[in-house]
């Protein structure tokens, strides 16, 4: 399973609509990869010159094999308050 870890950014501000304040702008940063190994179960293409794909190409996630499955790990949420400004 390929695993990509991120970190969470969320900005937040009060406004006259929401006085308890809303996020207004949400980032993600990338801070790790975890690489599987190789298609457990690849799919041939049918034609002159067959070939050979990865079934993560093919198929949607329920039918992938473990090693082309997508994991997305939140390691931090960091919130960062405006207070006192509108939000730019």
């Amino acid at each position: 399973m390929k695993v990509y870890r991120i970190v969470q950014h969320r900005y937040i501000h009060a406004c006259p609509n929401f006085p308890d304040g809303h996020a207004w702008r949400t980032s993600r940063q990338v801070v790790e990869v975890v690489e599987s190994g190789p298609c457990l179960t690849p799919i041939t293409l049918p034609g002159p010159g067959a070939v050979s794909i990865d079934c993560a190409r093919r198929l949607r996630e329920e039918h992938r094999c473990e090693n082309c499955r997508v994991s997305i790990e939140v390691v931090r949420i960091s919130l960062h308050v405006i207070v006192g400004g509108a939000a730019q």
